[in-house]
């Protein structure tokens, strides 16, 4: 199935940047340049968390205010979408349908003939531990549950209902699609990496699309949303909204949205026992996506604030090398008092990461809980610092055990600690440095733990208006206990990069008293 999805998804990456272009809008932007100053915009304004008022604006940022008061009294309404069940069963069935005839009728695989016998042997007998490829079950899957999920999530569902349809999805494939046993670690991750995946990619398609459009930036938008939400575009276009002129989705716009894109050299020094290639280059291209603002945004629905970072390699085995996910599913911020600077958050979060070059890999779901706290110290310079720590619900990560299809990592659950700090210059980073250990339970496979640990550092040098020169280190180790021996190494990675970002404001920031 991996086989048939991978073209698709590298024009899904491929489009994330067109998001940063100027063309599409999203450039360095203020309040007034979102909408003309209506009574109710000049009343909001002086309530936004900007750098003018009482902390630094990290981006295009409101915070009581609804977008539907700012000057579309002359389009048709806006509305919420209904809930449409037959609609959103009718999506799930395609993202059935396609891959089982694909892999049925033009790639005629074994596993694809299914029928009654089959379907009688998936209900009856107990589910397993599956021996694909790692591409497959970390990457291929999630991606699948995206489309469950946003078949959904573009009929009117919100995240827990879409998330309901995403496992129904992932459940019928595996008692339907296939001959092969029904497979935990399937289930696992095409639901919980599906429904991180799926919830990112509708919020930056919908944030995307422009409703109020029309000629060929109307084009170019419902285009990109395409690319980003295929699901999303097919129930549009089943409801004729394509080129529909309305009111936009009051939440269509986060509280603020920045984006770095980058590009450079890297070079990988690997000295892990069994993984492959001792030392590569490569060349790297970056996405990273900042998304609402927790220390202004209240979260009253998930991933209403996530981070999103999307890697593609050269020289290495598949074009997507790191593809990670973080959002809130549930928190709050406060702010100190007046003799006190910095703010507050506190949040749960679900993150969904794929990582695999020729030295490293790693992928899973997690559910982390982290703390942050942001103190200004002038109008230019602030520090933020996160930590906190979670349960890592599925990994896996490499081993020994070599399976018939392709096999090569053991499945793995079991708790991660974590602290990330950064220096910000006018909000966008400057200098960021992060660790992160784990340990790591295997459920399935040959080894009986791994402990792993982590660090980046990541400085960015402005050179002049949005751009940056930047280098970056990471660095990995991993200690992996057989019943017979250990196996410890590390690897690292160094990337110099030169970057754009987009969506941080240039206006100074106000230091609180």
């Amino acid at each position: 199935m991996a086989r048939t999805l991978r073209w698709l998804l590298l024009l899904t990456v491929a489009s994330v940047p067109l998001a940063a272009q100027d063309q599409l809008g999203l450039r360095p932007a203020h309040f007034a340049e979102v909408a003309p100053y209506t009574e109710a915009a000049e009343a909001a304004a002086a309530d936004v968390y900007s750098p003018v008022h009482d902390g630094p604006r990290l981006g295009l940022s409101r915070s009581t205010v609804s977008w539907a008061e700012f000057g579309q009294d002359t389009l048709a309404p806006w509305r919420p979408d209904r809930k449409r069940f037959g609609s959103a069963l009718l999506g799930i069935g395609i993202a059935l349908a396609v891959p089982y005839i694909v892999n049925r009728y033009i790639i005629e695989e074994e596993w694809a003939l299914v029928g009654p016998d089959t379907w009688w042997d998936n209900l009856t007998n107990p589910w397993v531990w599956d021996d694909d490829m790692f591409i497959t079950n970390q990457f291929a899957h999630p991606y699948h549950g995206n489309m469950y999920f946003n078949s959904a999530r573009s009929n009117g569902y919100g995240f827990g209902a879409s998330s309901a349809f995403t496992a129904t999805g992932s459940w019928t494939w595996e008692i339907f699609g296939e001959t092969n046993p029904p497979a935990v670690n399937d289930m696992i991750m095409t639901t919980l990496g599906g429904m991180a995946f799926g919830e990112v990619t509708h919020r930056l398609a919908l944030m995307l699309r422009d409703n109020t459009k029309r000629g060929s930036g109307r084009t170019w938008r419902e285009i990109g949303g395409f690319f980003i939400d295929p699901m999303g575009s097919f129930s549009r276009a089943t409801r004729g909204e394509l080129g529909m002129v309305r009111e936009n989705d009051p939440e269509r716009l986060p509280s603020r949205f920045a984006i770095t894109v980058s590009a450079g050299g890297q070079v990988v020094q690997n000295k892990i026992p069994g993984a492959g290639t001792d030392e590569i280059g490569q060349f790297v291209t970056s996405a990273e996506m900042v998304y609402g603002n927790p220390f202004v945004d209240t979260v009253a629905k998930p991933f209403s604030t996530f981070r999103a970072l999307i890697d593609v390699a050269t020289n290495n085995a598949f074009a997507i090398q790191r593809l990670n996910y973080e959002g809130a599913l549930l928190g709050g911020k406060r702010r100190q008092g007046e003799n006190e600077q910095g703010s507050h958050f506190l949040m749960l979060t679900q993150r969904y990461l794929y990582f695999k070059n020729p030295a490293l890999e790693f992928g899973g779901v997690a559910l982390n809980g982290k703390y942050g706290k942001l103190w200004v110290h002038s109008s230019n310079w602030a520090t933020l610092v996160e930590t906190g720590g979670g349960w890592v619900v599925l990994g896996a990560i490499p081993s020994d055990i070599l399976l018939p299809e392709g096999r090569d990592y053991d499945f793995t659950s079991g708790g991660t600690v974590m602290l990330d700090g950064s220096i910000l210059h006018r909000g966008r980073p400057f200098l960021r440095v992060s660790g992160q250990s784990a340990y790591l339970a295997v459920v399935n496979g040959s080894a009986k733990d791994h402990v792993i640990n982590a660090g980046t550092a990541t400085l960015y040098a402005p050179i002049k208006g949005r751009m940056s020169a930047g280098l970056l280190w990471l660095g990995f180790w991993r200690s992996s206990n057989y019943a017979d021996r250990t196996d410890n190494g590390h690897a690292n990675q160094i990337r110099l990069f030169g970057s754009w970002s987009f969506g941080y404001t240039q206006h100074e920031m106000k230091a609180q008293n």
